[in-house]
């Protein structure tokens, strides 16, 4: 129900306002627009004012946060969601803003819920304007007290709360009723537990016995009176004993009534501590005033003194019965009046306790006067301390000083140094003679004047501040007890001074600036010099290290750390024997550094570790380094790395030594052959003779069999030379691999696996076939060998562009394409050693009679002599790779196929035969003239020219010895060509084919047969010669 009061209808009168009612703020809630209004009206006419209007119990909360009011009216019945009652206890919990109900209904129900809010008051509809007035005033009174009330309990609680000292508060019965955190601390109770305990139970407390005493609070019970302060042993929850002080008050109403008590108690173990270390300072102060280096006398404030020191006594000869006052020393320490009396007036003047030194004459037991610096400070407790110094020797000192002052301004003004002096701001004071003989400045022209501009530049040649750092220095005289800095002189020149500072001090801090200088220009240049040399040294790519004569590393560049791999900072100061392995460093020891100090210098070549640990060749050039004496100071050295070069060179000791055993070999295939040819010649001449059964026949045939063993050892030692002579032509590699596949199952056998990995596309090389078959067999043969238990042989073919970085790398090799044969087995492997000398002829790691030590060294020779390159990569266990590099070419022609097989026959032409081996020549003469022919003999290359020019229309072919005294094959088949260009020649000889052609290659118009040569052979070669068109 809803309801509008007669008399606020009514009242539609104007109203006066007081000035409190004025600023109070009243929020209306009423969901009745026209109840609002005219409660509204009727507020503002008792002079409130109205801040805001709601019309539900959300709206209502909404405005009471948005503007804070003194003052809510809330009608409990209202639209919506919240009723009034549950709008008002949510604003009363919020923003603590009192609130009175307006309701037209009182039932039992709506007051209950209505109370739990704490409402203010309470206004039925309808009311009377008096009422609506009383209540509102009664409501913001009891506000504003309760608020003043809540207040004043938080002060209170909080000021509790946060002394220093231990609360508690308790009932009249003893039981506590509040504890502050530090009662908490000490007693190791919290206020939660302890609330409604006797105090008893929580702050117990021993005499000083260890027996319990009576409680405060009971005596404070018993006196009705304050008790304390006392002092007590309180044990706290956890068992720990505290030395406290506490004292207790009633606690009284305004009547007087006792209606608590209150427990205050404090943690003074640190005052007792204090105690103690003030008397033990107390004693460590008379100590020191007992051992002090000056004298010191005590006295009170009636001028009555009560201690002297040992050193006073010392010094005075006075002891405390000698003078118990002041007056009394004054007397004996002063004995002439007039002088004591300006004693006792410089007192006065300075007032007693004053910190200020004052010196006197005093007379001493002895009758001796000494002069006294005495000093008075003024305790608080109105005693003074007096202390005294004996200056006499000081002030004797200071005589003597002033005194050789005059002779020290002589030797200054004289001294072949820079001495001058400037105040705090960089004025100059002082200028001595040298000085103004060195900047080109007079006196009168340089005091007063400021060193920047002067004598020094604003700034130096490296653009440093110089105005900035000489007033650091003058401002920090300390942190420039040493420095050195560019200056000037009048004509502008600079140079560089070396200056000592000192700080001339006075009673009020640094009055001037000493500065002693030194001309150190020459020795800047040096030192520039010596730097520039340095970066340049560092500029350098080998290593430049110096040390001292002990050993130790003086200096390092930058080449060092680039080939060591140590920064200056790790050895700077180290034993250069960290950079050699112990056997190398043990040669310099012993066999470098005696020719070295001998003759200035040495070089040699060692072993040196790099960090890593990893060992490298040096070169070392190593020289003694002098000091400016001429004195031997150290040694410098110059290291070079010669790793690669060392590589080279044993590539190069290898080549070389294969080299002069293929020369060996060919030297001695010329008369090897030679005498072949004739055994083999004519032992098949006898064996033509002889018949199918005749008894003779099979040790002809023994003879023969030997021969070309013999034969076939001679073309294997050409083979490795190079020597012999090869038939090259266009090929395809993996062709050659493929038809030596089938070959290679019956040579190594069923227990080992061969596995052919061939490059795609085509592998077109210059190769002779039957060559490169037998390097294929050969390598094979040898991996079988290695392999005695079986295992997998892989042949591979590829392509390989062979670069500047691979020849590097491997000492060998010309840039270009190349194809490759790789021969990879899974055998014995072979260490470094086997490795270097596998290719060496007749060299063999197999049993005697298993292997003649060629088969390697053929492959070798004929990989070079087809322009190409071999290597092997192979270590113990882990089996070997061979491969091959030969040079790839374009496709020019197709081959032409081969001629059809002539049958050996005779004939009746005359052949003309030039041999300088009288053997050969008459064998090759019987052979052929047993076949029919007429042979014409000259028996070197003139003679070979005599005849055939002589019998020219006659002869048929010419076979030429290659080599041959006084002319040539070559030569005489040159000649002879002059005068019959259609001449035929064969040309036959025992030397290595690369005496023959241009490295082993034929001629292509000529025809050649290597001796030694079967007649079988040699019959046939003059038929097809003969033959030919």
């Amino acid at each position: 129900m809803r309801c509008i009061s007669p008399a606020i209808s009514g009242a539609k009168q104007g109203r006066g306002r007081g000035p409190a009612m004025a600023e109070t703020r009243i929020l209306v809630v009423e969901d009745e627009s026209v109840v609002a209004k005219d409660i509204q009206w009727s507020l503002k006419g008792l002079g409130y004012e109205i801040c805001g209007w709601a019309s539900s119990g959300e709206e209502a909360i909404r405005k009471a946060k948005e503007l804070r009011p003194d003052l809510v009216l809330m009608d409990i019945v209202l639209k919506g969601d919240m009723d009034g009652v549950q709008a008002s206890e949510r604003i009363r919990k919020s923003f603590n803003i009192p609130v009175i109900y307006l309701t037209a209904y009182a039932d039992d129900h709506t007051l209950q819920r209505a109370k739990v809010t704490e409402p203010y008051g309470y206004i039925l509809k309808p009311f009377e304007e008096r009422e609506l007035h009383t209540t509102v005033e009664v409501a913001l009174y009891r506000h504003k007290t309760e608020k003043a009330i809540r207040e004043k309990e938080q002060w209170l609680s909080t000021t509790l709360r946060s002394i220093g000292e231990g609360v508690i508060t308790t009932d009249i019965s003893g039981n506590i009723m509040f504890m502050n955190a530090v009662a908490e601390s000490l007693t190791g109770c919290s206020e939660a537990k302890a609330l409604g305990k006797r105090v008893g139970q929580v702050f117990v407390i021993h005499a000083g016995s260890g027996q319990i005493d009576e409680h405060p609070v009971a005596k404070c019970q018993k006196r009705k009176t304050g008790v304390g302060p006392e002092v007590h042993m309180l044990i706290s929850a956890n068992g720990e004993a505290i030395l406290i002080e506490d004292n207790a008050t009633p606690i009284k109403d305004e009547a007087g009534e006792v209606i608590g008590y209150v427990l205050v108690f404090r943690d003074i173990r640190d005052r007792r501590q204090n105690q103690e270390l003030l008397k033990k300072e107390r004693e460590t102060f008379f100590s020191i005033l007992q051992s002090a280096a000056y004298g010191v006398i005590l006295l009170d404030q009636s001028g009555q003194y009560f201690y002297v020191n040992p050193e006073f006594t010392r010094i005075t000869g006075y002891t405390l019965e000698d003078i118990p006052s002041g007056k009394l020393w004054f007397k004996k320490a002063f004995p002439d009046p007039a002088y004591r009396k300006k004693v006792i007036n410089a007192w006065l003047e300075n007032g007693p306790g004053i910190n200020r030194e004052m010196i006197f004459s005093v007379c001493c037991r002895d009758g001796q006067t000494k002069e006294l610096e005495m000093r008075s400070t003024l305790l608080e407790d109105g005693r003074m301390i007096l202390t005294i110094l004996d200056i006499t020797e000081r002030k004797r000192a200071e005589r003597a000083l002033r005194e050789s002052e005059e002779k020290y301004r002589h030797l200054v003004q004289n001294a072949n140094s820079i001495i001058m002096r400037a105040d705090p701001k960089g004025n100059i004071t002082f200028f001595n003679e040298f000085a103004q003989q060195f900047f080109g400045y007079d006196e009168e022209q340089i005091l007063g004047s400021h060193m920047v501009g002067t004598i020094v530049p604003e700034y130096d040649s490296t653009g440093r501040n110089m105005a900035a750092m000489l007033k650091d220095l003058l401002e920090n005289p300390d942190q420039y007890g040493v420095n050195e800095n560019e200056c000037m002189r009048r004509n502008g020149e600079r140079v560089w001074i070396s200056w000592t500072n000192r700080p001339v001090l006075q009673d009020h801090g640094v009055t001037e600036i000493l500065r002693i200088g030194h001309d150190i220009t020459e020795r800047k240049r040096q030192e520039g010099a010596l730097r520039l040399q340095a970066q340049i040294i560092d500029q350098i790519h080998d290593s430049v290290i110096s040390t001292d004569l002990d050993g130790y590393v003086t200096s390092w560049n930058k080449g060092a750390e680039r080939l060591y791999g140590y920064r200056p900072d790790e050895v700077m100061g180290k034993h250069i024997s960290i950079v050699y392995p112990d056997d190398q460093y043990e040669i310099m020891r012993k066999h470098v550094l005696k020719p070295l100090f001998e003759r200035g210098s040495h070089e040699i070549e060692l072993r040196n570790a790099k960090k890593s640990k990893d060992e490298f060749y040096v070169h070392q050039s190593l020289s003694l380094r002098y000091d400016s004496l001429g004195k031997v100071i150290g040694i410098i050295g110059c290291h070079s790395d010669i790793t690669e070069h060392k590589r080279l060179e044993e590539q190069l000791r290898q080549s070389q030594k294969m080299e002069a055993i293929g020369q060996l070999a060919g030297g001695i295939a010329h008369d090897f052959n030679n005498i072949l040819t004739a055994i083999i010649g004519y032992g098949n001449l006898l064996q033509l003779r002889l018949g199918e059964n005749h008894q003779l026949r099979a040790y002809v045939e023994q003879i023969l069999t030997s021969s070309e063993r013999a034969a076939n050892l001679t073309q294997s030692l050409l083979a490795f030379g190079r020597k012999q002579v090869i038939d090259p032509r266009q090929v395809e590699l993996n062709q050659i691999v493929r038809s030596v596949e089938r070959l290679l199952s019956r040579l190594i056998g069923e227990d080992i696996e061969v596995k052919i990995e061939l490059a795609h596309g085509d592998l077109m090389v210059l190769a002779d076939v039957a060559q490169i078959e037998q390097v294929l067999m050969n390598l094979a043969t040898n991996a079988r060998d290695a392999m005695p238990e079986g295992g997998k042989l892989t042949i591979r073919t590829g392509i390989l562009d062979l670069d500047n970085k691979f020849i590097k790398a491997h000492g060998y090799g010309k840039a270009g394409r190349y194809a490759i044969i790789s021969v990879e087995d899974t055998g014995m492997g072979m260490s470094e050693k086997t490795r270097d000398r596998v290719f060496e002829p007749f060299f063999t790691t197999k049993e005697v009679g298993k292997g003649t030590g060629l088969g390697l060294s053929i492959v070798y020779g004929i990989v070079k002599q087809h322009n190409g390159y071999v290597n092997v990569r192979s270590a113990p266990g882990k089996g070997s790779i061979f491969t091959i590099y030969l040079p790839t070419v374009k496709v020019l022609n197709k081959e032409a196929s081969a001629a059809p097989y002539q049958p050996l026959i005779g004939g009746s032409e005359t052949i003309l035969v030039a041999e300088d081996d009288s053997e050969v020549r008459k064998l090759t003469k019987n052979l052929l003239e047993e076949f029919g022919y007429s042979i014409i003999e000259a028996k070197d290359g003139e003679d070979a020219i005599l005849k055939f020019m002589k019998n020219r229309k006659r002869v048929d072919l010419v076979i030429l010895d290659v080599v041959m005294p006084k002319r040539n094959g070559k030569e005489v088949y040159e000649e002879i060509k002059k005068h019959v260009p259609d001449v035929k020649a064969l040309f036959t000889s025992g030397y290595t084919a690369d005496v023959i052609h241009n490295k082993g290659v034929l001629d292509a118009e000529l025809d050649f047969i290597s001796k030694p040569v079967s007649p079988k052979e040699l019959l046939k070669r003059v038929r097809e010669i003969i033959d030919r068109g």
